[in-house]
This record gives structure tokens, C-alpha cells and sequence, in this order.
């Protein structure tokens, strides 16, 4: 379980998450990694004539999936974060 001064610092750090995922730079940053991602898997089948090259290739869509991945996991963090503060409302109503 979380103290309230944990859980006060992760919402910060995930408004400033939430703030970096808005900007134009992060969206055209994740419009290149897309893209790359589908040139690296497309050219697969012709790049990686062997095994280790297969691995290393597997490697790097995994690297851009989880970076891909990364935005998603704080919206969702977010989105859980305000349900669980919004039930500790209900449950709590006295306190502030």
C-alpha cells in the first residue's frame, strides 16, 4: 500500500507524462516509430538471412513496441489512479 505522499508524487509524475503525451512533438515522434517499426518488420523476412539476425531484429520491434506501448501504460495508469482516488472520495468523505 501506498502512502498519501507516494501516491501525491506518483500524480505528479504522471501529469507530467500525461502533459509530455499531448504535445505535437510526441505525437510525430510516435507517427517515426510506427513507422519504422513497420519498415523494420516488412524488410524482415529479407534482412535476417540468419538466426542471430532474426534475434536481433525481434529485439528491436520489441524495444519499439514497449516504447510505443510506454504512452498507453500511463493513460491507463492514470485513468486507474483517478477511479481509485475517486472511491477513496466516496469511502472517505470527511477527509480532505
Amino acid at each position: 500500500m501506498q502512502s498519501d505522499e507516494q501516491r501525491q508524487l506518483r500524480r505528479v509524475e504522471l501529469d507530467h507524462l500525461l502533459s509530455t503525451f499531448g504535445t505535437e512533438g510526441w505525437h510525430l515522434f510516435s507517427q517515426d516509430v510506427v513507422g519504422l517499426h513497420q519498415a523494420l518488420t516488412a524488410s524482415a523476412a529479407a534482412d535476417c538471412d540468419t538466426n542471430d539476425k532474426w534475434q536481433i531484429r525481434r529485439g528491436q520491434l520489441q524495444m519499439l513496441e514497449t516504447m510505443l506501448g510506454y504512452a498507453k501504460a500511463a493513460i491507463n495508469e492514470s485513468d486507474s489512479f483517478d477511479e481509485v482516488e475517486a472511491e477513496d472520495d466516496l469511502t472517505n468523505p470527511l477527509e480532505d
